[in-house]
């Protein structure tokens, strides 16, 4: 990495953010502190979020009137397929394009920001179309439940309008349940009642004088009568027929404006793109308490990496007249970001790396030696070569789902990567969708477990010898990096082997142990391991304290090492996973062909089919929980048996200006050669 320190007039401030994350190699940073920092306009920041917030309410709301089209176009095909009659007028629909990101060049992004103010528009018509819509189904369902209201008055032949007071006489409508003769001759005894029957129970026309109206009402209210408030100028009967045509009409209306938003279809990339660049003027103003500025000018720092650092001084002096561009070297005081460049398939595996934590600037990245045990790993856990092909079928048809480098893509493409290791390990050990008849190329777990579990201790015993290799890698670089004079490099180089040799020796040693238990051979395995482990043990005693003070520091701290050694049987141990879930899948598997032969025993042929179908489904499951456990244990043994022998995870990552979209990933096609180069040094830089 380089630090750029970039000077410039307020007046180029808005070009020069532009020209850097059009770059997307530049990663802002906090300049220095006594200069007064640019304010924030929380107007234009306010204006811009709203703008976002509209763009992003219409591209989910085309996405919510296509699906109910392609659901109302099903139901009218159902519709004329009963009456046999073409369909009236379908709805127009596009396919939608999937919600992963889709790439668009700069070329694309500058139309779009100039076509702003005309997306914003387009924008702004689905949300008046959204609001249209909602309202026409608050109003259906307001006439809805009026007509479920007026539902019991349906037999009554008066308009509502009649039934109200004059100077000398109430008129009320009111509506409540059977009562009895007496009842209804105490009642009848105060005013005139008209009944009306219906289903609901009485509607009675009641008409008293005024002046008795007050216990007429308390009389109907005890016997459960309940007054009519309504003043409608039609019969009950009409004004639900009314309401039933106006509802229609709504309906129609909600279908006309749907057809109107079907119709902006196409600008959903328009949208999206739109989305994307106010992200990036929001960005712009979160980066303004990171730009600094004296009077006239306005100072800029950042990281970039090593081999872009000229290509972007350049393309800044050549599009901004007045600027300061200085390229200068990480000092021992910077903590840089970490940008992980790894090619092939290598790259696919980044993301347990980064998962535990990102390597420090200047320290190994372990992702290359790492990506091959976990391929390793994982085939001997799912031991199987039918799941291996499931699992590289479905990892490689995820990984090319996505067209732009997500980490969605890279995990597909990992497992699918991981599956061919299934299917290696799966030939070796026989394992075919666990069918017994299958022989071994090398051996069978399930027959000689003692060898599985020796395999896995050796293969342990190498994965912590390579963590064990690097913590002395890392050592004397550290060792020659604290000894720039170039003094004493060789007791430097010494000292980062004594860290580590006697560790090497002691699980040889082990291995040397595990092969004996294994093999019946007349090679002296036993012998060999013997010597190799009095060797260590007594090379740790002596060496572990060497940089401790005093007799008794160096004593302590050599009786210490030896204390830590049940932490290294602990993980050498732990490596006995791998046998376990190798038998543990072809032991299930195994199982589940008992039950599926049994099942093609009866009824035949049917018990084919059924058992068939049996038997796939307890398959897929099998591999779905085996596929799992290799996955998860996978991880624990890189995280805790490998990574906590020799790295230092607490780096951050390089995180350039305009990286984080939504939708969008922008191409930079400026500078094509040059950037051809830019990758190509990358690529170099990281061996």
């Amino acid at each position: 990495m380089q630090k750029l320190k970039i000077v410039g007039l307020h007046e180029d401030k808005k070009a020069i953010v532009e020209l850097l994350r059009k770059s997307g190699n530049f990663e802002i940073s906090e300049a220095v502190k006594d200069i007064e920092k640019s304010p924030k306009d929380s107007t234009e920041i306010n204006s811009i979020k709203k703008n976002q917030e509209t763009v992003l309410s219409a591209i989910e709301y085309l996405s919510i009137l296509n699906a109910k089209a392609l659901v109302l176009n099903k139901r009218l095909v159902k519709e004329a397929k009963k009456i046999g009659e073409p369909i009236e007028k379908p709805f127009e629909v596009e396919k939608m394009p999937s919600n992963v990101k889709f790439t668009a060049s700069h070329e694309t992004y500058e139309k779009a920001r100039k076509d702003t103010e005309k997306t914003m528009i387009i924008a702004s018509a689905l949300q008046e179309i959204r609001t249209t819509r909602a309202a026409l189904k608050e109003k259906i369902k307001e006439l809805r439940e009026l007509n479920q209201s007026l539902a019991p008055y349906q037999n009554m032949p008066y308009p509502f309008s009649v039934f109200k007071d004059t100077k000398t006489v109430a008129v009320m409508l009111v509506q409540g349940e059977i009562i009895t003769a007496e009842e209804f001759e105490n009642l009848e005894k105060d005013c005139l009642i008209e009944s009306f029957e219906t289903k609901q129970g009485l509607l009675w026309g009641v008409v008293c004088k005024i002046e008795h109206k007050v216990l007429i009402v308390k009389k109907l209210a005890e016997l459960g009568f309940s007054i009519c408030t309504y003043s409608f100028d039609k019969a009950p009967k009409d004004f639900i027929e009314s309401n039933k045509v106006e509802i229609k009409n709504l309906h129609n209306a909600l279908s006309e404006k749907m057809r109107e938003g079907l119709l902006l279809q196409a600008q959903l990339p328009n949208l999206k793109i739109l989305y994307d660049i106010l992200g990036f003027d929001l960005e712009r103003f979160a980066i303004e308490e990171k730009i600094l500025k004296t009077q006239h000018s306005i100072i800029i720092e950042g990281w970039v990496p090593l081999c872009v650092a000229a290509v972007l001084k350049e393309d800044l002096e050549k599009n901004i007249d007045k600027i300061v561009v200085e390229a200068v070297e990480a000092d021992e005081e910077d903590a840089p970001p970490t940008l992980l460049v790894n090619r092939g398939l290598v790259k696919n595996f980044e993301g347990i790396t980064k998962g535990y934590s990102a390597p420090r600037y200047r320290v190994l990245d372990p992702s290359p030696v790492m990506s091959l045990f976990f391929f390793v790993f994982f085939g001997i856990m799912l031991a199987d070569a039918g799941y291996g092909l499931m699992m590289a079928v479905l990892g490689l048809l995820l990984g090319l789902v996505f067209k732009v480098d997500t980490p969605a893509k890279r995990m597909g493409l990992m497992l699918g990567v991981s599956g061919f290791s299934g299917i290696i390990f799966g030939i070796l050990f026989g394992g075919v969708f666990a069918i017994e008849a299958i022989p071994p190329l090398w051996f069978d777990p399930m027959q000689e477990p003692i060898m599985m579990i020796a395999f896995s201790i050796i293969i342990g015993a190498v994965h912590l010898l390579t963590g064990f290799t690097l913590k002395t890698i890392a050592t004397i670089r550290l060792r020659m990096m604290e000894n720039k004079e170039k003094k004493n490099l060789a007791l430097a180089i010494v000292d980062g082997l004594l860290d580590s040799v006697f560790m090497y020796t002691l699980l040889i040693g082990i291995g040397m142990l595990a092969l004996w238990l294994a093999l019946d051979s007349n090679f002296p395995f036993s012998t060999i391991a013997l010597v190799l482990l009095i060797i260590s043990l007594a090379g740790i005693v002596l060496t572990r304290g060497r940089n401790r003070k005093g007799i008794g520091g160096k004593i302590s701290g050599g009786f210490g090492g030896l204390y830590g050694l049940i932490g290294l049987f602990s993980d050498l141990l732990s490596y006995t996973r791998l046998f376990g879930l190798a038998l543990a899948s072809a032991a299930v598997g195994m199982a589940f062909n008992e039950i599926g032969m049994l099942l093609f025993g009866f009824f035949p042929p049917l018990g084919f089919v059924v058992g068939g179908l049996i038997l796939a489904a307890l398959h897929a499951f099998n591999f779905a929980l085996s596929a799992l456990s290799a996955y998860v244990h996978n991880i624990r043994l890189q995280y805790v048996e490998f990574f906590g022998k020799f790295y230092e995870g607490d780096g951050r990552l390089f995180s350039p200006l305009g990286e984080e979209t939504k939708f969008v990933s922008f191409l930079n096609t400026t500078n094509t050669n040059k950037n051809k180069r830019v990758r190509k040094t990358q690529e170099v830089t990281n061996l």
